[in-house]
């Protein structure tokens, strides 16, 4: 959801992100890969929280009490008791189209 409660899209159980219309975005896979709709790699979500991209350069962090922040360490937004490789698909996919 964005900041004004709107939904913007979700993960299905099978991994599949879709944007608020149920449109494939593209996939979380179980090894904390994200992958568009083609299932090319567009990047990771690391153990420790930290997501990178396909060239594992830090895009950003999830950290343990759910706030997602840059790499810079400024906030971007929450991901509450959501599971951190689902909370990546922020960084990697724009739900605001």
């Amino acid at each position: 959801m964005d900041r004004n409660y709107s939904t913007l899209g979700y993960v299905r159980d099978d991994g599949r992100v879709v944007d608020r219309n149920y449109a494939t975005l593209g996939y979380v896979r179980d090894d904390g890969r994200v992958v568009d709709r083609n299932y090319s790699t567009l990047g990771y979500i690391r153990d420790d929280g930290r997501v990178v991209d396909r060239n594992y350069s830090t895009l950003g962090y999830i950290r343990d009490d759910g706030r997602l922040v840059d790499r810079n360490y400024s906030t971007l937004g929450y991901a509450k008791d959501i599971d951190k490789k689902y909370a990546a698909v922020f960084f990697f996919f724009d739900f605001f189209k």
